[in-house]
């Protein structure tokens, strides 16, 4: 039997972004999914309409659009599933299962500023050819491209570092699990999560909006890995990294430490109405990781 509510949003895998997401929408706009029947519970316990989802299996997928027939728009932040050591496992069984929901009208996925394959330092704009270093972002990629296979309109996010309340440099710092390249200072590409929210939000709310098919979503500052961690410390007393040489980061497998330098424009976002970043750079949003709100 359908669901007597109507949500036409469809937020699929509640993670870090999309539980942020979710405080600024309507509640009755969407449908949050998760594996994890605690954190369903925890959403419905909040009002929220929330289901038990592993979009890896078509059946359960196929199941919730019945369900919840007058959803058109999803947002998809499932990472791409890991094989676990299954060569024969399909990575994009998730989005393959997804995008043949034919009721499906807009698709925002949340891809990686990883497609890009640039490790000079220069700039990468959303016209610079992807050319994916690691496995993560091939598999980012050609999910970008399967979505784009469906009829439905589509816009890839490609996210920087992310950060924001109980996650980022600073609590890592602390922690002591953050390492650094000692050959090589990169450059960070950051994005706190409440800009990425604003960005979702004026995807999904802005009338007449014709938006583009992909958007670099990342601050105004990249900056070299050595700068932002030395800020933090001296200015939260916090006790230096340890450092990894390029031999020990490969053989330690940390592809992000090796894997690309790039500076990511984000001149293509600011076009979107009304978008303005509230976190600029580093400077204003560090500390924001130490208060879980």
């Amino acid at each position: 039997m359908p669901n007597t509510t109507d949500p036409h949003i469809l937020l699929c895998g509640g993670g870090f972004v999309l539980n942020r997401l979710a405080t600024v929408l309507p509640q009755d706009s969407f449908v949050i999914t998760s594996r994890s029947g605690e954190k369903v519970a925890d959403w419905k316990s909040r009002g929220y309409v929330a289901e038990v989802l592993d979009i890896a299996v078509v059946n359960d997928v196929e199941a919730l659009f019945l369900k919840y027939p007058s959803i058109t728009t999803l947002v998809d932040s499932v990472p791409p599933i890991r094989s676990n050591g299954a060569s024969t496992e399909d990575p994009y069984i998730g989005v393959r299962n997804l995008r043949s929901q034919e009721a499906l009208r807009q698709i925002i996925y949340l891809s990686s500023t990883a497609v890009y394959g640039e490790d000079s330092g220069g700039w990468v704009t959303e016209e610079t050819v992807p050319e994916p270093a690691t496995q993560s972002g091939e598999h980012r990629l050609q999910s970008e491209n399967l979505y784009r296979e469906s009829s439905a309109s589509v816009t890839a996010l490609r996210l920087s570092g992310i950060y924001g309340p109980g996650r980022g440099l600073g609590i890592a710092l602390k922690e002591g699990r953050y390492r650094m390249l000692e050959d090589i200072d990169r450059h960070a590409n950051r994005i706190h999560v409440d800009d990425i929210v604003q960005t979702l939000h004026i995807l999904l709310t802005a009338s007449g909006l014709e938006a583009a098919p992909t958007y670099n979503v990342s601050d105004d500052a990249p900056t070299p890995v050595s700068e932002v961690v030395q800020y933090y410390i001296e200015k939260f007393s916090l006790p230096a990294p340890k450092t990894l040489t390029f031999q020990e980061a490969r053989a330690a497998g940390r592809e992000r430490l090796i894997s690309s330098n790039k500076r990511v424009s984000n001149a293509r976002l600011k076009t979107l109405p009304g978008f303005k970043l509230r976190y600029p750079s580093y400077r204003e949003g560090a500390g924001t990781e130490f208060y879980n709100d």
